[in-house]
């Protein structure tokens, strides 16, 4: 090799090997704690969503208890919400007293 090609060989620009393996972990790890966040958040607002939910539904027996909504022709008692062990789902309940 001549002087002029090992110049050419020292001036060239570029990256090597290892830098370029540094940045593909790094953007990994980065990658990584972006969805952790995301999937942490989606929990949250799930959380949330099913909270307002049943906020909404107590104001909703509350109002039916207010007015006096007929239920099965007779106006109950009371409305109110009765929540079912180890699932996910609750009852509206009402309660009307039969006479016989």
């Amino acid at each position: 090799m001549n002087k002029n090609q090992k110049s050419k060989i020292k001036n060239q620009k570029g990256f090597t090997l290892v830098e370029m393996l540094v940045v593909i972990f790094i953007v990994a790890i980065l990658s990584a704690a972006t969805l952790a966040a995301i999937r942490q958040g989606n929990k949250r607002s799930s959380v949330l969503r099913a909270a307002q939910r049943v906020a909404q539904d107590l104001r909703d027996a509350q109002n039916r208890a207010l007015a006096a909504v007929e239920f099965q022709g007779k106006v109950p008692c009371g409305w109110g919400i009765e929540f079912v062990r180890n699932q996910n789902y609750y009852l509206l309940l009402t309660a009307v007293h039969l006479r016989m």
